[in-house]
């Protein structure tokens, strides 16, 4: 393919940014330890415009794939059959939208610095290459996400597809992320909350099913319909930033405590049902110990009482003969 040429430029619709930055968040935030801390990965739905081998990217959506340890991970089998999942969704769409890239994380991986590994390398030339030498990746890192004018994520390509792993990569700079223009945006704050408040996670990945813990009326998207203000971008998304992380510092501790309690109940229970269960197997075997004891007995005073009559026919039998 040889070497990327150009600036063209990136564009994250509000969407997008929203479903990546939940994801990062939910397993990576200033709430975790470090150790559980874990890197997330997804895939960035979109399309392409302009000339030239490598063009604008709008990235309209984020699929959320998995999410793996506290360090960096290469995809597995699953994920490529959730890459094809995917893949055919958009095929039976019948639109110019594809997957055009991937997006991760780094939770504070490379100590406050975002940075693009031999793996991600790696990982990028599934993305970037004849098919698509316009292939993005998006590296996220939550403990970027509290600096102001700060989006948490840089992108990056190959410089030389070709070469394969010894191909070096660039930052893209020319990056854009667009302010939300629509309420349904903000009814996705208000999903975000009513989810957080009823303790079920924010934001599924493609292999998750959801966990229901209550049933309580969200109103509809009708029923919240208004005029549509004017909004300051660059503080809706820093404000948006920081709600996000405080909804989940009120959230995901009690989550864990609540967690805790119940698998400590459960112990409890499987515990004492297991006691219960010891002292009726006890009952069982000196119930059954005791029967067979009384069979042996009666078995062994049955046959002493057999042999006693049948030598007491053996001898009157001898005495008749002795008489003949």
């Amino acid at each position: 393919m040889g070497k990327i040429i150009g600036k063209r430029k990136v564009t994250v619709k509000p969407l997008a940014y929203y479903k990546m930055l939940v994801h990062v968040l939910r397993f990576g935030n200033k709430v975790r330890s470090q150790d559980q801390c874990v890197e997330v990965m997804g895939v960035l739905i979109g399309y392409i415009e302009g000339e030239g081998s490598v063009k604008d990217v709008i990235i309209e959506d984020a699929i959320p794939i998995s999410h793996g340890s506290s360090v960096e991970v290469e995809f597995s089998i699953n994920d490529y059959i959730y890459f094809e999942k995917v893949m055919s969704m958009f095929e039976q769409e019948e639109s110019n939208r594809f997957m055009v890239g991937w997006y991760h994380s780094h939770p504070n991986l490379f100590k406050f610095e975002i940075y693009f590994s031999s793996t991600d390398v790696k990982n990028q030339l599934s993305w970037q290459n004849d098919l698509n030498p316009s292939g993005i990746a998006l590296v996220f890192d939550h403990s970027y996400v509290n600096i102001p004018e700060d989006m948490g994520f840089k992108a990056f390509r190959l410089n030389d597809p070709s070469l394969g792993q010894s191909s070096k990569f660039h930052e893209v700079k020319n990056i854009v992320v667009e302010a939300p223009d629509s309420l349904e945006f903000y009814y996705k704050v208000i999903e975000l909350i009513n989810s957080i408040y009823l303790k079920e996670p924010p934001l599924l990945e493609i292999n998750e099913t959801p966990k229901i813990f209550g049933d309580i009326k969200v109103p509809e998207l009708n029923e919240l319909k208004s005029k549509i203000p004017e909004f300051n971008s660059s503080r809706i998304l820093l404000s948006f930033k920081k709600g996000i992380s405080q909804f989940l510092d009120l959230s995901v501790t009690p989550l864990i405590n609540y967690l805790n309690n119940l698998s400590k109940n459960i112990t409890n229970l499987i515990e004492t049902y297991n006691l219960q269960m010891r002292a009726d197997l006890l009952k069982i075997k000196d119930t059954i110990n005791t029967g067979i004891d009384k069979i042996q007995i009666k078995f062994k005073d049955d046959l002493n009482s057999n042999l006693f009559n049948a030598e007491g026919y053996v001898d009157d039998k001898l005495d008749q003969l002795d008489v003949e």
